[in-house]
């Protein structure tokens, strides 16, 4: 069974999210969706310098610790372009929020994990959950996603699909 949180967070709590993944993983690595094979090598990550960077890019994000890097399965997607199989990969999916700048609107972001043959880090996975649920709010009336502290300064929250919807926490203007 998977293991998922949809939640908001904007650069600012990137520096939180990077302290939970080092708190909770230690030496892990962030690899690209997709792409040529050789664009798809892990990237070990040592600084929140790093992290920002990855997750800045359009791009899934998968997270995999340095002991399971061998075990990533890839699959053909097109001629020359792969992709990480999360279903039968050792890795957690991490899409990062996204902020739309023109409306005030932030894009909702999910962490989750579908492999079920490594119960070890299945455990590391709930661990990482709890302490983002720990400093965020659960959105009302919203089936399960969740705010962390700088979201609340965003008017609008997209979700995965639909309009954006007023932010019920929005506290103030950026």
């Amino acid at each position: 069974m998977s293991q998922q949180i949809n939640f908001f967070h904007d650069n600012e709590d990137i520096s939180l999210i990077f302290e939970f993944f080092v708190t909770v993983f230690q030496d892990f690595y962030l690899v690209h969706e997709r792409g040529e094979v050789l664009h798809l090598k892990p990237s070990s990550i040592k600084s929140i310098q790093e992290f920002q960077v990855f997750c800045e890019s359009d791009d899934l994000l998968f997270l995999v610790l340095s002991g399971n890097i061998k075990k990533i399965s890839l699959r053909k997607v097109k001629e020359n372009i792969y992709r990480v199989d999360p279903n039968n990969s050792p890795v957690l999916e991490f899409s990062p929020s996204k902020i739309i700048e023109k409306n005030d609107t932030l894009r909702v972001g999910r962490i989750m994990y579908s492999y079920d043959a490594d119960s070890d880090m299945k455990r590391l996975v709930v661990s990482l959950i709890r302490k983002i649920r720990k400093v965020s709010d659960k959105i009302p009336e919203s089936s399960g996603f969740w705010l962390m502290p700088n979201a609340k300064n965003y008017k609008y929250l997209q979700y995965w699909l639909g309009k954006p919807r007023k932010n019920p926490h929005h506290s103030h203007s950026r």
